[in-house]
């Protein structure tokens, strides 16, 4: 419960199961996923709701890739869906004209997605991005 706060605790609550914001899926067999937090979706001009980490988990299926982040920016006065990575440093190395080989890879797997849920812009990090205490990616809220 909310310490010192009944309205807290009672719209958190639904038929006695709490709340707790996080978006899941069922698969055919009953298990449930966890696959985002409803605080974070980015809901489009179109109406589509998207939730960013589904769209990240994807780009991270690309094993060079160490951590992803999706957000929605205004350009030239288009919401645009923009992609930044931070691929795994040592993996990079390695790799001749790795920038243009990952941006390739990037759009090999952008085209893959749902129209509505590709990406418009895609940012390589040279930096890993900014972490809470708890190592959470903070996120970069557009309204």
């Amino acid at each position: 419960e909310y310490y010192d706060e009944p309205q807290e605790n009672e719209d958190a609550y639904t038929d006695g199961w709490f709340r707790t914001g996080d978006l899941v899926r069922f698969d055919e067999e009953g298990f449930m996923y966890i696959t985002g937090r409803k605080k974070n979706v980015i809901v489009l001009s179109t109406g589509e709701n998207i939730s960013p980490e589904d769209v990240e988990n994807a780009f991270c299926k690309f094993d060079i890739i160490q951590d992803a982040m999706i957000y929605d920016e205004v350009v030239e006065g288009m919401q645009i869906l923009t992609l930044e990575v931070y691929p795994r440093p040592m993996e990079k190395a390695k790799i001749p004209n790795a920038d243009e080989y990952i941006m390739s890879e990037l759009k090999k797997i952008n085209a893959s997605l749902p129209t509505f849920k590709r990406v418009s812009k895609i940012i390589i990090r040279e930096e890993d991005f900014e972490r809470t205490p708890a190592m959470k990616k903070v996120r970069k809220i557009t309204k």
